[in-house]
């Protein structure tokens, strides 16, 4: 990705290359905007840089052993870290004063390990630590996640020039030796995807893994091994094949980014290598017939130009993308699009003709200032990366000031008539009953239940409550599946159809039990394969077995809890698709409906309250991310951030305690 088709003349410029690199990264900005024949499979872009930097960077390697029967190791590492660290530092640098104003706070810390993992160059095995799905569309995304690609090619750059040097040393200097193990590397690569795919690993630990995509790069360098040698023109029957094999192989690469996307399994169980093989064949095929009709067809200069600054753009289209939302410009589709092309195509061309064409040129700042430039630059990352990603304000961990009164009139909440504000008093009794032993309380649900827990933990104790957590993380009460969320399918965890006997454990566990409070909904608005179509809220019969459900729920709760409070669903928001329009799942009318089967499951149950936090998060019949400058939601807008969840918890636990007397 950082290397340029024109790389050295030892090997030839050819420029067509560069026309390829202009097609990858606009397939690559395709997916991730949301628009254009590419929005599905258009990541598979990266492949082909892949591909590309593989060749080159072997080819490099071969030609420089063969001038001088040696690599320099420390010429060629310094002269990677020249091309690829000066215009990545100035990314950083910019993310990270950017998230200042931009990032949640309670994204910050989160932002400040993808940071590290990008300046180390290993976000990819980050990403995969930290469960951030590349096709999650359930969470924000960090605005440096596009980095893994860039770790993985770094990590090729200082493992690659080694295995070449000790191969060739090894093979006396012939290439069989290191040829043979490359094919062997490449192959061993895609069986490591294939095994792991068919043992279930998730699919983001196979897209972000270097040992599984390291296929892609390895294919590059096997075209390296078998063009030799030669670089050019070749007899011109030799070469109408080349180009009719580069063509062909390019034209199945476009189709295949217009049908799949990041669910697609056949990628998973072979797909990937099948791509990277395509890859390679357009590679030496462009190389092979620098004449030919296609080679002609991408050496137009505005792809040139493109491919030129494919790393540039590359570099700042990700971040662009995720801070110009719908949510802050008001534009969307080709609209929105056209607006963050057009700042990225600004950013990387001042980063390439200020940054990049200047250090690669061999632009000097003096012996000791050129010695301590990029360290500089590194320290100064570092310490804007620690201010810009602090926490703004302490964190809310003290509980609630004891002589704090709830106002409940502030609080548009649906509850039982006669109900009174509670208070706590110096001693720790409740008023108005004084009873001195808490009430246990058992929070159930899924990880919106969970983050309110988070929230009220703290202050629970202060209004005499021994809050207890009973979410399932992932998991709603529809037992049907898969579910698709945004565009993407996924299976359905076998937790989440063993919900009734998780919840009757934990109730168990927790007994006796005064007050059982329940929040659902996320997963229940979601797309569901049932009963072998593919449907959502609002069909009849969905509607029925949803129903069916939380009555079920409500009876398991009440088996167990001398008092029930069922919170309605909140309005969900905050996470676009990538062309800037919400997602199905974020349909208000949805959320409207499953309150309704909601009331009517709870209809009539003489030990069940029903308390409208929809409408105390939603006064005036909308989602909002905040309210008295109170940001409610985390990045998601489905979490409760820890603020939010206290800023709910002063006006719902005074209630709880109420309704549990």
């Amino acid at each position: 990705m950082g290397t340029q088709a024109r790389a050295d003349s030892r090997i030839g410029y050819v420029s067509a290359l560069d026309g390829v690199r202009a097609l990858a990264v606009l397939a690559v900005f395709g997916f991730h905007a949301g628009v254009g024949p590419f929005r599905g499979g258009g990541f598979l872009g990266v492949d082909l840089f892949f591909v590309v930097s593989g060749y080159l960077i072997t080819a490099l390697l071969l030609a420089e052993h063969a001038e001088r029967g040696s690599i320099d190791l420390p010429r060629f590492w310094i002269r990677r870290l020249r091309r690829l660290a000066p215009a990545l530092l100035l990314v950083l640098g910019v993310v990270a004063v950017a998230a200042r104003w931009v990032t949640p706070a309670d994204e910050l810390d989160r932002l400040r390990g993808d940071l590290w993992g990008a300046l180390g160059y290993v976000a990819n095995w980050r990403f995969v630590a930290s469960s951030d799905g590349y096709f999650a569309t359930t969470s924000t995304p960090s605005p440096l996640q596009h980095t893994w690609s860039l770790a993985i090619e770094e990590q090729f750059y200082v493992v690659w020039p080694l295995a070449i040097g000790g191969l060739l040393w090894l093979g006396r200097g012939r290439r069989w030796l290191a040829g043979s193990f490359t094919v062997l590397a490449a192959t061993a690569s895609a069986a490591v995807a294939i095994v792991l795919h068919g043992q279930g690993v998730d699919v983001s630990r196979l897209y972000f893994g270097t040992d599984t995509r390291a296929q892609a790069i390895l294919a590059g360098a096997v075209v390296a091994f078998v063009l030799g040698r030669h670089v050019g023109p070749v007899p011109a029957r030799r070469g109408r094949l080349a180009g009719a094999a580069a063509a062909a192989a390019l034209g199945l690469l476009l189709v295949v980014w217009a049908t799949v996307n990041g669910s697609t399994e056949a990628l998973y169980r072979g797909g990937l290598s099948g791509v990277a093989v395509l890859s390679a064949v357009v590679v030496g095929g462009l190389v092979r017939s620098p004449g030919g009709w296609l080679s002609r067809a991408l050496s137009w200069p505005p792809l040139t130009w493109l491919g030129v600054r494919s790393y540039g753009i590359y570099l700042w289209h990700w971040p662009v993308i995720v801070t110009l939302t719908h949510a802050r410009t008001g534009l969307g589709g080709l609209s929105l699009a056209g607006l963050r092309l057009a700042v990225t195509l600004a950013l990387a061309t001042l980063s390439f003709a200020l940054v990049e064409s200047p250090i690669r040129r061999g632009a000097r700042l003096g012996a000791w200032r050129g010695a301590v430039a990029l360290p500089t630059a590194l320290v100064a990352v570092l310490a804007v990366g620690v201010w810009a990603t602090a926490p703004a304000t302490a964190p809310l961990t003290a509980p609630l000031t004891d002589e704090r009164e709830i106002a409940l009139s502030s609080a548009p909440v649906e509850a039982s008539s006669g109900a009174t504000p509670a208070r706590v008093d110096q001693e720790g009794s409740r008023s108005p009953s004084g009873h001195q032993a808490p009430l246990r309380v058992a929070l159930m649900g899924d990880s919106t239940a969970l983050s309110l827990y988070l929230g009220w933990s703290a202050p629970a104790p202060s209004y005499g409550l021994d809050l207890r957590n009973g979410s399932i993380l992932g998991c709603g009460l529809v037992r049907s599946g898969p579910f698709r969320e945004g565009g993407v399918t996924f299976d359905l965890r076998d937790e989440c159809r063993q919900w009734p006997e998780i919840w009757e454990t934990s109730l168990t566990t927790a007994a006796p039990v005064d007050l059982a409070v329940v929040l659902l909904g996320r997963w229940e608005v979601r797309d569901r394969l049932f009963d072998g179509r593919w449907t959502q809220l609002g069909d009849p019969d969905f509607d029925a077995y949803v129903g069916t459900e939380l009555t079920r729920a409500i009876d398991l709760l009440e088996a167990h809890a001398t008092r029930v409070v069922v919170l309605t669903a909140p309005y969900y928001g905050g996470i676009e698709q990538p062309d800037g329009s919400p997602f199905p799942e974020d349909d208000p009318a949805r959320v409207d409906r499953f309150n309704e089967l909601l009331r009517q499951a709870a209809d009539r149950r003489s030990t069940l309250e029903v308390v409208d936090l929809n409408r105390l998060l939603a006064p005036d019949g909308t989602y909002q991310s905040s309210i008295d400058d109170v940001a409610l939601f985390r990045g998601d807008g489905v979490h409760y951030s820890e603020e939010g969840a206290r800023w709910i918890g002063e006006r719902l636990l005074p209630l709880l305690v109420t309704l549990a007397e």
